[in-house]
């Protein structure tokens, strides 16, 4: 039986789109050495955790390489984390039909110490499936040799999560990705109310059958160029990801997440630096879709977002003082 929960979706849609995550106007969030040090300790701790319970269920290892980023942030390091630990909350329920709900960061920004929470989290629920199989505990990991980046982090983090999915019965399917990329187009709908001629929900393009995973993994990648060209515009650079055309070919369901969930987390950022705006609609299980139906959904919000990217082209100051 495929799990569900809506409560368990309500909790992630909160922890995932954490609006607002920082006042107007706000840099990017860097990470101070010992801060990055001590999120790559237990980045560590949970690839270990994962590697002792991958080895007794007898699970494939990841073996896909780690995406090219650079310019992560700490806010984005903490949203691949809250991407890992419903991967975890899943896994946990699969074995102990046990729920768990991410905290949301305590301030108004997203800091190191919220990632370390996160992270920490993560690590609780993978030590409590181990516990429960009777696994034993894996050697401790130290502190890194060299300094890591904000960037090494985002990319170890994914990887871990990669990792964490091969671990699940029921890993991430389409639909998962349908939910996201329809939460990142209630945010943009919103944004796009900045505007008064804006039409925020445009016609959906028509659906195309037989559509793959790599297929809707290149169109979000479009809808996030576009997304980095409206933030730098509104002097919010963003990271820079660089994905070579055959990992796009080969993109699994839980590549194609872990994109969306970038792009959500990023129009989810510049709603929060807008201020005022209302939050959109929740999202809950939307039921079993097909990478049709996610490519179909995905050309929507590049519909928007190249709206977006018109209106916002005329008033270079639209996020920090609206249209109206």
């Amino acid at each position: 039986m495929r799990y569900r929960s809506e409560l368990l979706f309500a909790a992630v849609a909160v922890a995932c789109t954490l609006a607002p995550v920082g006042a107007a106007g706000s840099e990017r969030i860097g990470l101070a050495d010992d801060d990055s040090q001590r999120i790559w300790s237990k980045v560590e701790a949970i690839g270990a955790e994962l590697e002792a319970l991958r080895f007794y269920m007898g699970k494939p290892v990841n073996k896909q390489p780690a995406l090219d980023v650079n310019g992560a942030d700490a806010r984005e390091v903490y949203y691949q984390l809250v991407a890992t630990f419903r991967n975890a909350e899943r896994l946990c329920f699969q074995h102990l039909r046990e729920h768990s709900i991410a905290r949301r960061p305590e301030g108004a920004e997203v800091t190191a110490a919220d990632s370390l929470r996160m992270a920490d989290a993560v690590l609780s629920l993978l030590r409590k499936v181990r516990r429960h199989l009777g696994v034993e505990a894996p050697s401790g990991a130290g502190l890194p040799e060299s300094e890591q980046t904000p960037s090494d982090l985002f990319c170890a983090v994914v990887q871990a999560n990669r990792q964490l999915n091969l671990l699940l019965d029921q890993q991430v399917a389409p639909s998962d990705v349908f939910e996201q990329v329809t939460r990142a187009v209630g945010y943009t709908a919103r944004l796009l109310e900045v505007f008064p001629d804006a039409v925020t929900i445009p016609a959906e393009p028509e659906y195309v059958v037989g559509r793959r995973p790599g297929d809707v993994y290149r169109r979000l990648l479009g809808c996030r160029e576009i997304v980095r060209e409206i933030s730098a515009g509104a002097g919010q650079p963003l990271l820079e990801l660089h994905v070579e055309e055959a990992d796009i070919e080969q993109a699994a369901p839980s590549d194609v997440y872990h994109l969306a969930s970038l792009v959500l987390s990023e129009v989810s950022y510049l709603h929060s630096q807008h201020g005022g705006l209302p939050e959109p609609p929740a999202v809950y299980y939307v039921g079993r879709k097909f990478p049709s139906d996610v490519y179909q959904r995905v050309g929507l919000l590049e519909r928007q977002l190249t709206e977006l990217r018109a209106h916002a082209g005329l008033q270079p100051d639209w996020l920090m003082t609206g249209a109206r």
